[in-house]
């Protein structure tokens, strides 16, 4: 029996959209699980990235009771050893394999994640369509799929609070209320915990913070550097030159990518340490005087927050002297989202993401330390050729990289350049 319009309940249509949003995000899910779940299945038993091998260096460490910072594998604050501890407990107690038990982890944060992302995604716009935007950008994405199963890294953790902070501070815009500046500190503080690099978004913090009130300032201080502190504290005393070098004194020092491995092709001599404390200091710099600009003027619209955020980060592995190819999962969800909602960047983003994971599959696929799947799978002989060459020959990852490289330098200034735009566009203070 048909109903008629007139007899809908007023409240019906309106209880209609959080139960087609519910569906969306479980579809999301099932197809970004189905999609990493069976690249672990397909994927030949011996492929292991240096990584993997990394995460049972550490576990055995623990298991023997010896420091593993003493490993020097380990360059952030305790939440991954605290992690890695409790899964080789879990693959101790009920006999399963370590390296199964580190991905089914991994890919628990990579899900958790597209959570945040729909979270953000729907928090800015409800009405946008984001459905096809993440099933393609994200869960279909071989690229992330790569990152979480094979190389088995965990960024996808630290780009949880990241999400959260980021809709803390979209929340703060709109309503003003100290406990969401609060709560952004809080997350922000919890992705410093989990991997370093997101304490470079705390001038993101500046806009509205006149208006808090001293104890709130303090408290969120507090907040924001407070776990890393409080879980180093124990570590610093008991292993102080561990500590000191391998968390406090770490700096990227790869020059296979970005700006750095231009310089490594042209062969312009530079010192790659000088460039590391240079580009160090620049950045400190760079930020103190973000928040100063911050403070004056904020910014029009709240996905300006995220492509703020996208610039920092892709600054980070771009012009820096670090790069792994893991830093990717900092900027692919912030910028889906930078695609949603600044059309004229959309041909420059979509370039990055082809160019992008065409490198990566070639890499993922002949490269020793990444695992090569390509290597467990054929016997081509230009796979082995190429695996042979980027091992040995000391240009052969930098132009490998080069077409990544190039595409992610123009998506940083096309980025900058809307991002200057949108800031001149803003309220002053």
């Amino acid at each position: 029996m048909s109903t008629s319009p007139a007899t809908i309940a007023p409240g019906s249509l309106d209880a209609a959209k959080p139960d087609r949003a519910g569906r969306h995000l479980l579809l999301l899910l099932l197809a970004a699980a189905a999609t990493r779940l069976a690249w672990l299945w397909l994927m030949p038993r011996q492929i292991v990235s240096v990584d993997l091998k990394d995460w049972l260096i550490v576990a055995g460490q623990l298991y023997v009771g010896r420091n593993p910072y003493d490993t020097g594998v380990l360059n952030w604050p305790p939440f991954w050893l605290e992690s890695l501890y409790g899964l080789m407990r879990l693959s101790d107690r009920f006999h399963l394999s370590f390296y199964l038990c580190v991905r089914c982890f991994l890919i628990l944060g990579d899900l958790g994640l597209l959570v945040a992302v729909y979270g953000l995604l729907r928090l800015l716009d409800r009405q946008a369509p984001y459905f096809q935007l993440l099933l393609w950008g994200y869960c279909l994405n071989p690229l992330l799929t790569l990152l979480t199963v094979q190389h088995a890294n965990f960024d996808a953790y630290a780009m949880i609070w990241v999400v959260l902070f980021l809709c803390m501070l979209v929340r703060f815009r709109r309503g003003g209320q100290q406990v969401d500046w609060i709560l952004a500190c809080l997350f922000l503080g919890m992705g410093i915990f989990t991997k370093t690099f997101p304490l470079l978004l705390w001038p993101m913090l500046a806009p509205g913070s006149a208006r808090i009130s001293r104890p709130a300032r303090l408290l969120g201080g507090g907040l924001l550097l407070g776990p890393t502190a409080l879980s180093l504290a124990p570590l610093y005393i008991l292993a102080r030159s561990e500590i000191s070098q391998y968390v406090l004194g770490y700096r990227g020092m790869g020059d296979t990518f970005g700006l750095v491995s231009l310089l490594r092709l042209a062969a312009v001599p530079y010192d790659v340490a000088m460039y590391a404390r240079v580009f160090s200091l620049s950045l400190l710099g760079g930020t103190a005087a973000l928040a100063l600009l911050l403070r004056r003027r904020d910014f029009k619209h709240d996905a300006d927050l995220v492509l703020l955020s996208s610039v920092l980060l892709l600054c980070v592995f771009t012009l820096g002297t670090g790069y792994g190819s893991q830093y990717w999962f900092w900027v692919v969800p912030l910028l889906l989202i930078c695609y949603r909602h600044y059309p004229i960047l959309r041909h420059v983003l979509w370039a990055c993401m082809v160019v992008t994971i065409a490198s990566n599959l070639v890499e993922y696929g002949v490269e020793g330390w990444l695992g090569g799947f390509l290597v467990g799978w054929t016997h081509w002989p230009w796979v082995s050729s190429l695996n042979y060459e980027l091992q040995f020959s000391h240009i052969a990852v930098p132009a490998l990289h080069l077409p990544m490289t190039l595409v992610a330098c123009l998506t940083l200034f096309a980025l900058a350049n809307v991002l200057v735009r949108q800031y001149r566009l803003g309220a002053r203070r």
